[in-house]
């Protein structure tokens, strides 16, 4: 049934609908987080998403910095 179900989901729309569900927890998070300072809400979102960013960048055993390259473009534009 699991592969029946899997095979008619393509990858994308699955992903679509698993951030949909993030999305939405975050909201009723927000909305039951009202008595808080917006910043401190704001800070604390960027904080969370960071996390799940460089966790996801971590198992997909991608630099944070992005390509060396690049990253020497970049120290230059800073050089000048």
């Amino acid at each position: 049934m699991k592969e029946q179900i899997s095979r008619a989901i393509s990858p994308g729309v699955r992903h679509m609908l698993l951030a949909t569900f993030w999305f939405a927890l975050m909201n009723l998070m927000v909305k039951n987080l009202s008595h808080l300072p917006t910043s401190e809400l704001v800070f604390f979102r960027c904080g969370v998403a960071t996390l799940i960013g460089l966790i996801a960048l971590r198992k997909a055993k991608v630099d944070w910095l992005g390509a060396i390259e690049n990253y020497y473009f970049y120290e230059d534009c800073l050089e000048r």
